[in-house]
Formats: C-alpha cells, structure tokens, sequence
C-alpha cells in the first residue's frame, strides 16, 4: 500500500515507490521514500543512510513537514545510522532540501 503525504501550503509531497527510474543509482530494488516536487517535477530519495548510502530494506510511512523542508520515514534497515542492530523498524527524520 502507498500512502502520500500531502503538504497544501508547499510544493514537495512525500511518497515510498520501488520504482529505480525516480532518481539515477537506484539499484536496491527496495521501497524507498521519496520527496516529490510538484512545481519543478523532480523527486529526490530521502531515505537514504547517514552518508547518503542506500538502505537494503523497504522504507516506508513517509510524512513531509508543514514547511516541505524535512522527511520522516520508517525502515529496519541497519545501514540507515551506525549501530543499529535490533532489525525493528525505526523512524528516521531527513532534511529534504526543499
């Protein structure tokens, strides 16, 4: 199931996808969260690891903030921040660049 998270006051809307074709590099065939921009048409993956690496595991439950400028989303990866290894999902919080 895809939830988005729609921000009324802001163009970017937060969506997980499995699609690869969003952004160039997606090889992890995993849902990842994404950050679309309805004004310019681009999206940019916002679940991604502390130095910016790919998570091996589904990311999902994206939600944008009021002012588009930050992401949370859920993932068990442990490749999401150093030391993680309970294997539970836990919810990460991302500046999205917006």
């Amino acid at each position: 199931m895809s939830v988005i998270s729609l921000n009324h006051t802001t163009a970017p809307v937060s969506t997980p996808c499995r699609k690869t074709a969003l952004v160039s590099g997606d090889r992890n065939q995993a849902y990842d969260a994404y950050v679309l921009d309805r004004w310019s048409g681009t999206a940019s993956r916002a679940s991604l690891g502390t130095t910016s690496q790919q998570l091996y595991l589904d990311s999902g439950s994206g939600v944008i903030s009021q002012d588009g400028k930050q992401v949370a989303f859920v993932t068990a990866s442990a490749k999401a921040v150093p030391g993680d290894t309970n294997g539970a999902d836990d919810v990460f919080v991302r500046n999205s660049g917006s």
